[in-house]
């Protein structure tokens, strides 16, 4: 460990963080998936779910999936999450039938910006 710098002084209070914003975790169903596209240019896959549990049951959640080279690590976890085996990427227009009603645990969280 590095000593401190000499301005700084170690019996000063420091700062304490933000808490995270809660999230908890519930199970859902996949009620549609679409491909749309994003404002900034590219696509993205739109993924939309009804919650089935808990305090939330009956509401809707949703998220999206970056259909470029960042965000492919994510559309490749969420699709083994539901287990959709996807080889190409050009297949999945024809596979988003196949997306409705595919269960698994989401996290619903409170707005970060006005919690």
């Amino acid at each position: 460990m590095q000593a401190p710098l000499p301005h700084w002084t170690t019996n000063l209070p420091r700062p304490v963080p933000a808490p995270a914003p809660a999230a908890c975790r519930y199970n859902a169903m996949i009620k549609e998936a679409k491909i749309v596209a994003r404002t900034g240019g590219g696509l993205a896959l739109s993924v939309s779910f009804v919650v089935t549990e808990g305090e939330y049951k009956g509401r809707y959640a949703f998220t999206s999936y970056g259909l470029h080279k960042n965000g492919l690590p994510y559309f490749k976890g969420f699709l083994q999450t539901i287990q959709l085996p996807l080889e190409r990427l050009s297949e999945l227009e024809q596979i988003l039938p196949q997306f409705t009603g595919r269960r698994c645990a989401i996290n619903v969280q409170t707005d970060k910006q006005n919690p």
